[in-house]
């Protein structure tokens, strides 16, 4: 099996390796997710990423050869993508709008406490199989999530399932100890047959008003610069001068205190301030860590400051996009 710690082989082998890992971690997050979550469900969708992504992840832990192991990540990367933001719908479509948005900063905030851990486990685990084999096993105890994850009640009213929106409803208000209000269970007793007239919705719906198409070329425009600067700070953290671990851990660390800044600057000024503002702070330290590479430390502060401050766009972005899409095209868009 091949191993991080060969030495054998040309710098310049090794960097092309180096530059194909780091592409094919752009390729994962641009691969789209599973779109069976609008057909199937949140929670089949949510329960299938899963077990895609334990299996393409204990199965990258046992093989014999670095490129089998890039491809097996990247579909891996694809997999936990669906999941993650197929539970993030899920998770913003089981409260109410005055609780989304410290419901989805929540869901966020796991992101960079992944990241965190992730740094832990690398600094002691510094070989890649046992890395990456405890990866997988530390999620395998989350196939609970099928006995004890519930379906979204408005992807369920959605579809006219309102007998089974009304179960969700009755379930979650017993283990709240609240009680449905009469109104609530009016407008969910039709009749059974209306779950014949239901509507498919696809990727066109995004792009069928002239608002939609507005909404829709936006959020993907900034869509764009948002991850790749994200991400390509990320993965340029370990470049820099100093400890790559360190590097990596105290950009996670800085990252969770800030989105919870980012959150309560949300709750107090609103969405769009936050983003504009988080991201010029992040496109400034950008600039100044091109402008300062003769000068290591202040170039690496400032790619620090760069990568904290946009993932507070990023996370900030991620909440404001479930928002102004309507539920039934809010998983595709």
């Amino acid at each position: 099996m091949f191993s991080a710690s060969h030495g054998s082989g040309t710098n310049s082998c090794r960097g092309h390796l180096d530059r194909l890992k780091k592409i094919t971690i752009f390729a994962e997050k641009a691969t789209p997710s599973n779109v069976s979550i609008f057909k199937f469900g949140r929670r089949p969708t949510t329960v299938f990423c899963l077990v895609l992504h334990l299996t393409l992840s204990t199965g990258a832990s046992f093989t014999s050869d670095y490129v089998s192991f890039i491809v097996l990540r990247a579909l891996d990367g694809a997999a936990v993508n669906g999941l993650y933001f197929t539970a993030f719908v899920l998770a913003l479509e089981v409260v109410g709008p005055s609780k989304r948005n410290a419901v989805g900063m929540a869901v966020t905030l796991s992101f960079e406490i992944g990241f965190f851990v992730l740094s832990l486990l690398a600094y002691f685990l510094r070989t890649w199989w046992n890395l990456q084999l405890v990866q997988a096993l530390i999620m395998y105890p989350l196939l609970c999530y099928w006995w004890v994850l519930p379906e979204s009640p408005r992807w369920l009213i959605s579809k006219q399932r309102f007998t089974a929106a009304k179960d969700v409803l009755k379930r979650a208000a017993r283990i709240n100890k609240v009680t449905i209000q009469d109104r609530v269970s009016d407008l969910l007793a039709k009749p059974a047959e209306s779950n014949e007239n239901t509507k498919s919705f696809t990727i066109i719906d995004l792009v069928r008003t002239p608002r939609m198409r507005k909404i829709t070329l936006t959020m993907c425009l900034v869509w764009m610069f948002i991850a790749g600067v994200y991400f390509g700070l990320i993965v340029g953290t370990t470049d820099l001068a100093g400890d790559p671990y360190v590097n990596f851990a105290l950009g996670a660390a800085l990252e969770i205190g800030l989105a919870i800044l980012g959150w309560a600057g949300m709750e107090r000024w609103g969405r769009k301030p936050v983003i504009a503002g988080s991201a010029l702070l992040a496109g400034t330290g950008c600039l100044v860590t091109a402008a300062t590479k003769e000068l290591p430390t202040i170039s690496r502060n400032f790619a620090l400051v760069g990568r904290v401050v946009i993932g507070i766009t990023y996370n900030c972005f991620i909440a404001y996009s479930s928002e102004v899409f309507p539920t039934v095209v809010r998983y595709v868009a």
